[in-house]
């Protein structure tokens, strides 16, 4: 049947440029071209699959009528830190951290500070320190399965506890060495280099921790959002 130069299917209604289309589609779906074949459950399977998509396209279209559309309020820092979890606590990691050989070249090859920044990149996937975008300057400790404001005098005394460590490592590695240092003028003369360096050289402590602070903070902050 011609409708408005469409021809329509008279058992799901819908409508094709021409009567081959029309044909087609028929058989394809309904199994024959003459409606009066088609068995009764074939018919009323049609109807009932149109009046599924008919629902499934009413709710489709209600979900984005934009009184609908849901919008997350944004996480207040509060909350993040209340969801997010450490996986050691702050004084359980920092009695397991030891200094390594490696760490020692480092510093010998550089400086004590670029030392202790590359010990803690190096632990950066298990360490309980954080900071965050959204409160710069300000660095988290997790102690108690909780996080907690890491104030200025303890990450001093976390830096203080490192230098420490490294000066003992340095130690070590002296007295390992103290035949070729005695005996060898120029290994000697470098001793006395590396020993500077592991004392932090020239430049005041407190100065040093300040350095610390901020390349810890620039290398491992992290957004609340992500």
């Amino acid at each position: 049947m011609i409708q408005n130069a469409y021809y329509s299917c008279n058992l799901c209604f819908m409508r094709l440029k021409t009567k081959r289309e029309r044909d087609k589609h028929m058989i394809l779906q309904h199994g024959s071209i003459n409606e009066n074949s088609i068995e009764k459950p074939t018919l009323l399977r049609c109807i009932v699959d149109l009046s599924k998509r008919v629902e499934e396209l009413e709710k489709k279209l209600a979900d984005v009528q934009p009184g609908n559309i849901v919008k997350s309020s944004p996480k207040t820092i509060q909350e993040f830190l209340e969801e997010y979890t450490g996986i050691y606590n702050y004084s359980t990691w920092i009695r397991e951290l030891e200094i390594e050989d490696d760490d020692l070249d480092y510093l010998f090859q550089n400086n004590r500070e670029a030392c202790i920044v590359r010990i803690l990149n190096k632990n950066k996937s298990d360490i309980p320190l954080l900071c965050l975008i959204e409160n710069p300057n300000v660095i988290y400790k997790y102690e108690d399965d909780c996080w907690q404001v890491f104030e200025n005098e303890e990450f001093k005394s976390f830096i203080l506890i490192l230098t420490q460590r490294i000066l003992k490592k340095y130690i070590q590695w002296k007295n390992q060495h103290h035949a070729v240092i005695v005996q060898n003028e120029d290994v000697s003369e470098l001793n006395i280099v590396y020993m500077n360096k592991v004392n932090g050289g020239s430049k005041k402590f407190e100065s040093c921790v300040r350095e610390i602070k901020r390349t810890f903070i620039d290398n491992h902050k992290r957004s609340i959002n992500f």
